[in-house]
């Protein structure tokens, strides 16, 4: 072991605790980190106040049936894997995920994903910044130990270059579709998923997604696809959200087999042969129980030309019987 780190201390560290070896480097700090939170979760050292805090955690499990990382209290992933959610996570039912951001930390490329993992959910105490949110490992973990998850968020990096080191599964190797989590979902969104083909989406959701009633799948692939004559088998989906695309009609078709479907909302510019295809849908009566059309998009859409007619639009809903909606958004 090297000590110039200490040069400045007197002497080499005294390592007779975890506590003293935590503060030689970085390093060894993040590896110490579980056995540190073991003294009691948030920093707390009075028994009757760690009492407090881990009933506040059960009471978010068993009562509000929603976790959110990082949590409102700094607490170690351990406490929750490999505690609280061992024995409460079948009443949770939805989660929030805000996934690690390393962007702007130099000795990012020095940790593993595993040692990373470590100081999830316990603030920025490193100096790294690594811990205020979660990772990848832990949000796999917390899928595993969650099996009533209705639905889940996660909100990504804001800079795509944290891609570049973050492992875990993907659609691509049929990692996510061998698990049974996704069963339980009632609302799932596929949005910015650059990589994501509709057959992708399709061997993902059919057959796994029974209880799915609610999905915004954006899809930039589509022009790729070699077979636009994927059908969607989602017999509970009643609410379908479509990010605009040039061949979005071709992605609502994927879902006429989808019969329970009571609303379509359409983000983004519509084009006219977009409309006259979903017009020729709606006439062949595609979606029987459609009750709202929601048109919705920008001032940059309202620039377009070719814009369909407003009042066609509104004639050919009120022929069917479908609420129409425009807005901006």
């Amino acid at each position: 072991m090297e000590f110039e780190v200490y040069l400045g201390h007197d002497g080499p560290p005294v390592l007779n605790s975890f506590q003293n070896l935590a503060v030689v480097n970085r390093k060894f700090h993040r590896l110490c980190l579980p056995k540190l939170w073991q003294v009691g979760p948030f920093f707390a050292r009075n028994p009757a106040l760690i009492k407090i805090q881990r009933s506040k955690l059960i009471q978010v499990c068993q009562i509000y049936q929603h976790i959110t990382f990082p949590s409102s209290v700094p607490a170690p992933m351990p406490l929750w894997t490999g505690d609280l959610l061992l024995k409460y996570a079948n009443f949770v039912k939805s989660a929030r995920f805000l996934l690690r951001n390393s962007d702007g930390h130099q000795d990012s490329h020095l940790f593993s994903e595993f040692e990373r993992s470590l100081s999830d959910n316990t603030s920025s105490i490193d100096g790294h910044g690594f811990g205020y949110a979660i990772g990848v490992l832990n949000i796999v973990k917390i899928f595993k130990l969650c099996p009533s998850l209705e639905a889940v968020e996660v909100i990504l990096p804001s800079d795509r270059k944290d891609f570049e080191w973050i492992p875990g599964p993907d659609l691509a190797d049929q990692t996510w579709t061998a698990n049974s989590w996704l069963e339980q979902f009632s609302v799932l969104g596929l949005e910015c998923c650059e990589e994501i083909t509709i057959d992708m989406a399709n061997k993902f959701l059919n057959g796994r997604a029974r209880f799915l009633s609610k999905l915004h799948i954006e899809l930039h692939h589509l022009a790729k696809s070699p077979d636009m004559e994927i059908r969607f088998d989602l017999p509970a989906l009643k609410t379908l959200r479509v990010l605009n695309d040039r061949r979005s009609s071709d992605l609502l078709a994927s879902f006429e087999n989808c019969k329970s479907i009571e609303v379509i909302e359409h983000w983004g510019h519509m084009y006219n042969d977009q409309w006259n295809f979903l017009k020729h849908l709606l006439s062949r009566r595609t979606w029987p129980k459609l009750l709202v059309l929601d048109i919705q998009y920008s001032n940059y859409d309202e620039k377009l030309a070719d814009w369909p007619d407003v009042e066609e639009l509104e004639e050919t809903c009120k022929l069917f019987n479908i609420t129409l909606l425009i807005s901006k958004y």
